[in-house]
């Protein structure tokens, strides 16, 4: 007896990936239809499985640090918009920006 609900169960689950395939290739069909509608009208857009997973592991921690509203401890300086020492990580030896780099990165002494 047991043996025979747990072929039932296989035979249900293997029913239930069957019209979850169907649904998956419909609803892909669907989808599909409108990226081309959308490449035909001049957009670019592509179908990506997984996409909003891989969009969030791209964009990481990427904008979450806040610059402190004090002055650079490399330049002794405030400028606008703010800048603190990691706006120096590429100079070598570490020195304050000069009035060109400073313009170059387009901020100003405040």
């Amino acid at each position: 007896m047991e043996g025979d609900l747990q072929q039932e169960m296989r035979q249900l689950e293997a029913r239930l990936a069957e019209l979850k395939g169907k649904a998956k290739s419909a609803a892909l069909e669907k989808a599909q239809a409108a990226v081309d509608e959308l490449n035909q009208l001049g957009f670019s857009y592509r179908l990506v499985e997984g996409g909003a997973a891989a969009t969030k592991q791209a964009s990481g921690r990427q904008g979450t640090r806040k610059v402190q509203d004090r002055e650079c401890p490399i330049c002794q300086f405030k400028t606008e918009p703010l800048h603190d020492k990691r706006a120096h990580r590429n100079q070598n030896p570490k020195r304050p920006f000069t009035d060109e780099e400073l313009q170059a990165r387009n901020m100003r002494k405040a």
